[in-house]
């Protein structure tokens, strides 16, 4: 995915491993569903959208999303 900027919802599949460098910068992410448990990605690349108040809500139904919901408390984040 890379200049996608106008994708206000997202699905990620269980199937994948690794999000790269900048994936949500300048989006109007509004929601990010993780249908799967948690992919390598770089800090600054889910960091950087969060900072700017997106997405909003993030869904997650897998493991490994504990550090993420501690580090950023000003998402909405529901376990499914």
């Amino acid at each position: 995915m890379e200049r996608c900027n106008r994708l206000p919802n997202i699905k990620l599949p269980d199937s994948l491993t690794y999000i790269g460098e900048g994936a949500f910068w300048d989006t109007t992410l509004k929601s990010l569903t993780f249908l799967g448990d948690v992919p390598e990605i770089p800090p600054t690349s889910l960091g950087e959208a969060v900072t700017l108040g997106e997405p909003e809500t993030i869904y997650y139904c897998g493991s490994g999303f504990d550090e993420w919901v501690a580090n950023y408390p000003n998402v909405n984040w529901v376990k499914q």
